[in-house]
This record gives structure tokens, sequence and C-alpha cells, in this order.
């Protein structure tokens, strides 16, 4: 792993005490997938005429909900000034995508028949991020989270795309995606009955049949969700059979966004230091 960018910073004069919190349309121009507008947020440093290389995190949400769930829900943006006001404006360039397209659908973040989820995920978003901001393109310094439905979701990204992505936090993660309780419909709504099809796309069998040393990740859960306790605990036995580095926590709580909100400072200080920032 190349050097992270706060081996060599040094703090300009004339910082903004505070990030900058923007909309922006991140079109699937190769994926074709409508997206509603990502947020996007600024760390101070990133307004310096000499702009340090920062590193990225994509957030994903839960579902239902949207990109700006981040903002209504958790107190990340207070987090990340927090963090920057500490490291001399340095933070991640955070970026929440949209890959359900509505607040009420739900794409499993794959490329199914309902969506080319994966398609935007792992093409359009990261080609946006560098063509549209001045951010590292070192995968090492690229890290992808989320909760619920988004830490399913990146889980799906650093199995399927370990070249774009190296690191992952998963709040209250799926045990795989999952659009009715009965596994038979899913199937048949997103992959035409196809069991193989959709199996082939599962954190869990790539897992199974792929080792990913460089990848680490960071569980949490509530402590009173006994259902996504097991995900957990099924997941990181796998991820790290896979050759995986990970952690995880547990919050006091149930399945609900107060719990990734309380897990959220662990989370943060466990990416950020794999991304470069300590």
């Amino acid at each position: 792993m190349t050097a992270g960018v706060s081996a060599g910073w040094k703090a300009p004069a004339g910082l903004p005490a505070t990030g900058t919190v923007r909309s922006v349309d991140i079109a699937g121009t190769v994926s074709g997938f409508k997206a509603r507008n990502a947020v996007v947020y600024l760390p101070p440093a990133y307004s310096a005429a000499n702009r340090p290389v920062l590193p990225v995190l994509l957030l994903v949400s839960g579902q239902p909900g949207s990109p700006e769930s981040w903002l209504r829900s958790t107190s990340l943006v207070t987090q990340l000034d927090s963090f920057a006001a500490a490291h001399g404006g340095l933070a991640p360039v955070v970026v929440m995508p949209d890959p359900n397209g509505s607040d009420q659908a739900n794409t499993m973040c794959m490329d199914s028949a309902l969506a080319p989820a994966d398609t935007y995920m792992s093409v359009d978003v990261p080609h946006w991020i560098k063509t549209h901001l001045e951010a590292d393109t070192n995968p090492a310094h690229w890290a992808v989270g989320g909760f619920s439905y988004g830490g399913t979701c990146a889980l799906q990204m650093v199995t399927r795309h370990p070249e774009i992505y190296k690191t992952f936090m998963a709040i209250s993660p799926e045990r795989e995606p999952a659009l009715a309780v009965n596994r038979s419909v899913t199937v048949h709504r997103a992959f035409h009955g196809d069991t193989a099809a959709f199996n082939a796309q599962l954190p869990l069998t790539l897992l199974a049949k792929n080792k990913y040393p460089e990848t680490s990740g960071w569980f949490a859960v509530g402590s009173q969700d006994a259902a996504y306790s097991a995900n957990v605990r099924v997941l990181q036995e796998a991820v790290d059979k896979a050759g995986m580095s990970t952690e995880r926590a547990a919050f006091p709580g149930g399945h609900s966004w107060a719990v990734a909100n309380a897990a959220l400072p662990q989370g943060l200080t466990f990416v950020f230091a794999r991304l470069g920032l300590r």
C-alpha cells in the first residue's frame, strides 16, 4: 500500500472550518441506470489552492432510503468535520450514490432483470469520481460502506470488484441480497428463475472460491438485532476464510439508523486508517 495523504500534508492558512456538501448528478452513462442525485462531501482541505490527493469513501443508504438518509439519520457530516478539524482539514472525499433509483425500489445492488445497478456502482460512479473530482485513484485508498441494504452492497462491491474497492464498512448487512423472505421470489423477479445466475453474484459464493488478501473490512450490528447478528457472524467467517482482515463491533439497539449512527465513529476510524488518514 502506498503512503497515505497524511504523510506529506501541512495545512495552509485560511482553510474553511467545515467541509462542503453538494447534490450532484452521477449519470448512468454506461449502465443506463436512472439514479437520483448523489450527495458529495468535500473536506476543508479540498478547497486548498494546492489540494492534497484525498482518499475516497462511498456510502450507500439502507432501503427504503436515499443518499440524503446519511444526512438526516446520522451525524456523518459533523463527524467528518470534526475529524478534519483535528487533522489539518483532511478527510476523505465522501460520495453517497443512489443504486436504487427511488425510495421504495430495491435493485439489490446487482445487474439483473430489475436494473443494471452493479454496472452503475462499479463503472459509472467510479468514472464520475475520477473525471469530476480531484481525488486519489489508487484502489488502496478507496472504501465503500453502508447500512443494511447499503452494507450488503458494500460487501458486493469488494467481492465483485476488488480492483476498485479495497476496504469496506458493513453495518447490519444482509446475508445475501433479497426482495422477499422467500428466496424463490427474489430469483424469479430478478433472474427469471435462474438460481445459478443469482448465486454467481453473491458475496458468499465469491468468498468461497476467491481470496482477498488485500481487502480489509469492519462489521457492526445492533446487539438486540438477532437476525442481522447471525448474518454478520456468517459473513465474517466467510471473509476471514477468504483472506480478508476484519473486525466486528456491536452497539445497543436493533435494526435501525440509531445503531448505524452509533457505529459510525468506530467504523470511520477503522476505514480512515486504511485510507491513509491517521
